[in-house]
């Protein structure tokens, strides 16, 4: 599919920051050559050691006017007459072609402001994971929902043996409430797909998620058992209990604390309430589109933040109260506020609040979260199966340690994990998904779907025979 043309830019007119993948290194050029011709003139091409190979690719005039920059403001390559450098980019050019070099690369865009960023579609693009989604109750699900939502994600919910690319889930049922230690130590976590797989968390300051959870008890679409705890008191007496119950909820810090471990995942994004809400819920519409900006490069989401950040404020949320942050000065009064400081404080250092209320809305560690890379543990990644598309000619195509595998929709059934090599050699399978999917496209379907189901039917018939026989004679 040729890349479409776009139209020429005024002189002088910023370029809107967007993220954009392409599926070949000629869509890449091809679509370097069309930001020029639409005005482009300063362009960064990263990783620097690929800056030569693709401007000879791109084969600028000479009186052009372009301007080759790198991300340490020193020129890469230039040109025969052009000398000048500048921080900011038109155009950058991620020019690199396996994966984790693109990682790389993408998070040095992190400070853009302006300008159209291009990269090759990968096995990390959104489109190839499944996404999981985590969250404190009262600290901002819609907008998580929403935020996933409107980068493209399917709402799935329950998570099946193999997630689809492109989805999101819970980690456990059809909530994305999951506490860290409930999880780290149950039965399925060792071989559990969120291993393989990002994931957004999202917490809250959480003063603000008490006054949350005081205007949500009594409310008469509150179908929960919480409602008749609290609905039969004020606001203020809800309030109170809710910071130090010793019946029902426990401590505001024993419903928050079970969350924090998610913090320190690799392959966990965390990021605030109060980074993205935006103006519309009292906090910052820069912090918001970096929050935004700096998620897509970690899930590889085609599009512009501003325009995602633009759709994440829903006050039609079913759970929705006023969405505001610092909404606890209104509400905590002296007793509130002694209630809450008799609690040991080490929660709210966790999560990077000021105990004390006199440091800024935003965690202090939300900073370091926002350039903290991305990372799935390889060994996961390789050896978890995942499903990446679904009924292709009567297969579903699957990735499993490096390779994918067309598995029969209807032939035997079973975990890859568990296939003996031989049986896994039986399926049709590449490295690349596009060959595999060509291969699968281009045959008749009813012979390669036979001959697979026959051949696994087959091994495995003769695995369960040899069970069998040693199950009969121990010796």
């Amino acid at each position: 599919m040729p890349t479409p043309m776009l139209a020429a830019r005024p002189s002088g007119t910023a370029v809107p920051l967007e993220l954009r993948f392409v599926k070949s290194e000629d869509a890449l050029v091809s679509a370097a050559r069309n930001s020029i011709a639409a005005g482009a003139r300063r362009i960064r091409i990263e990783p620097p050691e690929a800056a030569m190979a693709f401007i000879s690719a791109l084969a600028p005039d000479a009186n052009s006017g372009l301007r080759f920059l790198s991300s340490t403001e020193a020129e890469q390559a230039k040109p025969a007459s052009s000398t000048a450098t500048a921080p900011e980019a038109d155009l950058v050019v991620i020019a690199a072609s396996d994966p984790a070099s693109i990682d790389a690369a993408l998070m040095s865009c992190l400070d853009l402001k302006t300008g159209l960023v291009l990269a090759l579609l990968t096995d990390h693009h959104w489109t190839r994971r499944p996404l999981f989604l985590i969250s404190i109750p009262k600290a901002g699900t819609h907008l998580l929902r929403r935020l996933a939502e409107g980068f493209g994600y399917k709402r799935v919910r329950i998570c099946p043996p193999l997630p689809v690319g492109g989805s999101w889930y819970c980690i456990e049922g059809a909530q994305p409430h999951t506490v860290a230690p409930q999880f780290f130590f149950s039965d399925r976590a060792s071989d559990h797909p969120f291993l393989q797989s990002p994931a957004l968390f999202i917490y809250r300051d959480p003063r603000d998620i008490l006054v949350s959870e005081a205007n949500w008890y009594p409310r008469d679409e509150a179908l929960h058992l919480l409602k008749g705890y609290f609905g039969h008191l004020s606001f203020r007496e809800r309030l109170l209990r809710s910071v130090d119950d010793p019946f029902c909820v426990g401590t505001i810090r024993d419903r928050v604390a079970g969350y924090a471990a998610w913090l320190d995942l690799g392959n966990v994004i965390p990021v605030s309430f109060e980074e993205l809400v935006g103006s519309a819920g009292a906090g910052d519409d820069g912090e918001q589109h970096r929050a935004v900006w700096s998620v897509q490069l970690k899930l590889q989401v085609d599009g512009r933040p501003a325009e995602f950040a633009s759709r994440l404020f829903d006050r039609s949320s079913p759970t929705f109260d006023r969405g505001q942050i610092g909404a606890w000065r209104e509400h905590f009064d002296d007793e509130v506020q002694h209630r809450f400081a008799a609690l040991p404080q080490d929660f709210m250092h966790r999560y990077g609040y000021d105990p004390h209320g006199r440091a800024g809305p935003f965690p202090s560690h939300c900073e370091d979260y926002r350039r903290r890379a991305l990372e799935i543990p390889e060994v996961a990644a390789i050896n978890t199966p995942y499903l990446v598309e679904a009924d292709v000619n009567g297969f579903n195509i699957v990735r499993f340690r490096r390779r994918y595998y067309a598995v029969p929709q209807h032939g035997p059934k079973g975990n890859l994990r568990t296939f003996t090599d031989a049986e896994l050699n039986a399926l049709p399978s590449d490295p690349e998904l596009a060959s595999l999917r060509a291969k699968l496209e281009r045959q008749a379907e009813a012979p390669l779907l036979k001959k697979a189901m026959e051949e696994i039917a087959a091994l495995q018939r003769r695995v369960a025979v040899l069970e069998q026989a040693r199950d009969l004679d121990p010796q």
